[in-house]
């Protein structure tokens, strides 16, 4: 890949001062501190083919916005701290574009204080978040078939409006926070351990979800639901669905269905 470095503070929205850092593994153990100065550099992204997914690795947020008129200008810009950023990185596994800070050294930090990834790219089949880096679009993803979104031990807040025929949501582990917009035709939910859903701006036709959670879960539909309570955490259903089916495991969750 090819990258073009430019110093400064360009409108970098960082978290702000990191104070010290400690030890590193590596062969050259060091004990540095970062300067109180932002830097940016921008990276050119050449995807191998036409579907690809995004997995977006412990401690970087990820802010997307689309590029479809020409494919060529897909790129990133990574934005952070002096010396935290050159650890920004992209890397293809696959079709997979792995986004994660790659510094030698681990910088002794607030876990909140994360490297920026600003993506322009064609929207990805799907994304994969791990760890606490936040995914967000500025603008509709929008896909003539699916996308998934998948968690996997993750403290992430996800925040997408998307306008796509078909749409998976899995979180098996982790305590992720999901706001999810737009339109699907159908839509299919698996979320358990302390995370939560939000899909009540989400206009779907058919929605299935297995909520195994103390959290609440929203959703919407307009022709058929399904909804499988497995946790104590309740799930509201908006929307004035034709057709309703609960499985109630009954441990605590309610399904409470507003009609708007």
């Amino acid at each position: 890949m090819k990258k073009l470095r430019v110093k400064g503070g360009t409108g970098c929205a960082f978290f702000g001062l990191i104070s010290a850092v400690m030890g590193c593994q590596s062969e050259n153990p060091c004990i540095e501190r970062l300067g109180p100065g932002m830097a940016s550099h921008l990276e050119m992204v050449e995807p191998p083919q036409a579907d690809f997914w995004f997995v977006v690795e412990d401690g970087v947020d990820v802010v997307w916005t689309p590029v479809e008129d020409s494919l060529s200008d897909e790129h990133a810009v990574w934005c952070g701290m002096d010396g935290l950023v050159d650890g920004g990185t992209l890397t293809w596994v696959g079709d997979s574009l792995v986004i994660c800070d790659a510094n030698a050294c681990r910088w002794l930090k607030r876990p909140d204080e994360v490297l920026v990834c600003s993506l322009f790219t064609r929207p990805p089949q799907g994304v994969v978040v791990t760890g606490h880096g936040d995914v967000q679009g500025t603008d509709t993803l929008h896909r003539d078939d699916h996308f998934s979104l998948i968690g996997s031990r993750s403290l992430s807040e996800v925040n997408l409006n998307v306008l796509v025929d078909s749409l998976f949501v899995s979180v098996p582990t982790g305590a992720m926070t999901i706001q999810l917009g737009g339109e699907a035709r159908r839509a299919g939910a698996y979320i358990s351990g302390l995370s939560a859903l939000n899909a009540a701006e989400l206009v779907t036709e058919q929605f299935q979800i297995h909520a195994a959670t103390n959290r609440l879960q929203q959703l919407r539909a307009s022709s058929y639901a399904y909804v499988a309570l497995a946790g104590t955490g309740d799930v509201w259903l908006h929307g004035d669905s034709a057709a309703v089916d609960v499985s109630d495991l009954g441990l605590g969750g309610r399904l409470v269905i507003w009609p708007n």
